[in-house]
């Protein structure tokens, strides 16, 4: 049954799209790769539609998938002028145990795993990327080495960053692209492929869901940002602010923003604005009983059931 359904919403998809693909093939000599490392069936589809776009403006968009699925990919199948090119056809296993002997090294002397997380090579943040990923798959807020199924899950991610960054770097040499689009930049391979990206200076765009409902958000990557939050303001930004040089554009921008929390469509991803009421600062400090002028941290905590990460910001009330 669940074959059926993604067949038919493959078919109704296609039958929306591909009216918009353009009818001659007149290329630009822009090639923009598309990385479905670490992706969704949603998120695909999406991206499908900046493909589209890409093609209709003379580039040859590429497509970046981990291994041959069929299944998963069925809709791709009606949009054959795009390429594929699988990771799986470029790793290379020669050497896995060696891997595995040093890792066991690497990590033997250090327990709180602080020398791994800056742990890198050839511009590819490996223990950073590999302990997201391990988080991630296990769940769980922290690792412990001395656990038998923690340590062997960091031991494998560790080989399959290594031959990764190994694959991404055969790929994107064979593919030369001027551009690339990602998801999701932060887990094992996609993170890699990002790393790479901007050790070699190809133009990375990430999009996202954004704070605003039915909007999407991008953000562009270079070396200088590499490591921002896509929500994140850049340096020349918050200058701006702090020097007070706010324009009647930046104001409007302001009183957008203002206007979406107080409608609920800031921030309402799953609804969850839904039957919440706002207080002023005043109320807020007067209903948790803190006098006014009083520091408040605050500290917005994500159960690390999804990412393995804690959030916080401090700010001050009043």
């Amino acid at each position: 049954m669940r074959i059926l359904v993604d067949l038919f919403r493959a078919l109704k998809f296609v039958f929306l799209v591909t009216p918009l693909l353009p009818k001659h093939k007149k290329t630009n000599g822009e090639t923009l790769v598309f990385c479905w490392l670490v992706s969704m069936r949603s998120t695909m589809l999406v991206d499908l539609l900046f493909m589209v776009a890409a093609s209709r403006r003379g580039a040859k968009p590429v497509v970046v998938l981990y291994k041959r699925r069929p299944l998963s990919y069925l809709f791709l199948t009606f949009f054959k002028s795009f390429d594929k090119y699988y990771l799986e056809d470029y790793k290379n296993k020669v050497g896995e145990v060696k891997l595995i002997d040093k890792f066991e090294a690497l990590i033997e002397n250090d327990k709180s795993l602080k020398n791994l997380l800056h742990y890198s090579r050839d511009g590819v943040n490996h223990g950073r990327n590999v302990m997201s990923t391990v988080l991630r798959k296990l769940r769980c807020s922290e690792i412990d080495v001395k656990n038998t199924i923690h340590r062997k899950t960091l031991l494998d991610c560790l080989v399959e960053s290594h031959r990764a960054r190994s694959a991404c770097e055969s790929l994107l040499r064979d593919l030369s692209p001027s551009h690339a689009v990602i998801v999701e930049k932060g887990y094992t391979p996609a993170a890699e492929f990002y790393d790479l990206c901007i050790e070699h200076e190809i133009d990375v765009v990430q999009w996202l869901g954004a704070p605003k409902s039915d909007s999407i958000l991008l953000k562009r990557y270079n070396r200088n940002n590499q490591r921002e939050h896509p929500l994140s303001l850049g340096d020349d930004t918050w200058k701006k602010v702090l020097q007070g040089d706010i324009g009647a554009k930046e104001k409007d921008v302001l009183a957008s923003i203002e206007g979406n929390y107080l409608d609920g469509s800031w921030f309402n991803r799953q609804q969850l604005n839904e039957g919440k009421n706002l207080y002023s600062a005043s109320e807020t400090l007067a209903k948790i009983g803190i006098r006014p002028g009083r520091k408040v941290a605050i500290f917005f905590m994500m159960q690390l059931f999804f990412t393995g990460r804690a959030f916080s910001l401090t700010t001050r009330l009043g």
